[in-house]
């Protein structure tokens, strides 16, 4: 497969944290047609098939929805179907389907479909490539590959030193539980005793917006529980700001400019910044260096492309 060959079509299904969206521009470059199939949410990433009030519906019409797709699926004549965090039909018995049907299967792990879990049977037999998004996911599917969560790093322009009268700091969990913001909140509020500052905690808005307070922010705080990080960290250090993530020792890159934390330090770490704008300024710029070395989408799309060479030839 070259860029003059006949374009290779590949179904994205769901777009987690926008991932798909970046892809699909940057495979036209290499002849590579991405189509998405993708679920109304809050965040309105991108779809070319929108799912629509599927959060909202039970159980049966949410197994409906998901059957209709099938055959939309069928007739876009695709080679490859990549599924982000799960395939279309529960304890993934759709991919025998596609297989008869002489698809190549990629499956892609983006964090609870299967943290603390195993590796479904029918997805090491049956998936040409699995994929995580992040390290840490590794230990519960070995044969993986880590594929770093890319962003359009110079569609992001970022702001070292911002205007704010008060320090800002902002965290934006996709589920408190999981990120661990009833312990970030506490820890909050025990500085402001100290400190007059400002947080923000966004939930539910729409991506472009929520980018737009991120880029006011002075300090981005991701998360205290999982060991890893994700896209928001990724989109607040292209912004050039310091942020405060709990990574698990092992995972840890020393390149890594991410204030790494755990709760015996956090609400200490976070002090730091907010008492040292000189800090706070020179992590940003080693933040944003990072992620243009890491994350940025032509470097990750490159790696994307070979892989989809690997399993097609």
């Amino acid at each position: 497969m070259n860029r003059n060959s006949k374009k290779i079509k590949i179904i994205h299904f769901n777009n987690i944290a926008n991932v798909s969206t970046v892809l699909k521009k940057e495979m036209e470059k290499y002849g590579i047609d991405i189509y998405i199939i993708g679920f109304e949410n809050k965040f309105n990433f991108y779809s070319d098939i929108l799912i629509r009030n599927y959060e909202k519906s039970n159980i049966l019409l949410k197994i409906y929805k998901r059957i209709k797709v099938l055959p939309k699926i069928i007739s876009i004549d695709s080679h490859i179907l990549h599924f982000n965090y799960n395939s279309i039909i529960w304890s993934y018995l759709d991919l025998i389907l596609w297989k008869l049907l002489g698809k190549k299967i990629i499956i892609h792990r983006h964090g609870s479909d299967i943290r603390n879990k195993q590796e479904s049977i029918l997805v090491k037999l049956l998936a040409d490539k699995i994929l995580v998004s992040t390290p840490d996911l590794l230990r519960y599917t070995p044969t993986a590959e880590w594929i770093p969560n890319p962003i359009d790093v110079y569609k992001l322009n970022p702001i070292f030193k911002t205007k704010n009268k008060k320090v800002t700091i902002v965290h934006a969990p996709t589920k408190q539980n999981i990120k661990g913001t009833d312990f970030i909140v506490k820890c909050m509020n025990n500085l402001k005793k100290k400190y007059d500052f400002e947080f923000l905690l966004i939930e539910n808005m729409d991506h472009e917006k929520a980018l737009e307070i991120y880029k006011k922010a002075d300090i981005i705080i991701d998360q205290i529980k999982l060991g890893a990080y994700g896209v928001f960290s990724i989109e607040g250090m292209a912004l050039g700001k310091p942020v405060v993530c709990y990574i698990l020792k092992d995972l840890y890159n020393k390149n890594c400019p991410i204030v790494n934390v755990n709760k015996e330090n956090f609400e200490k770490k976070v002090e730091e910044l907010i008492k040292n704008k000189k800090l706070r300024e020179e992590i940003g710029k080693k933040s944003r260096d990072y992620v243009e070395k890491v994350h940025d989408n032509r470097k990750v799309s490159k790696r994307y492309f070979e892989i989809i060479k690997e399993i097609t030839n």
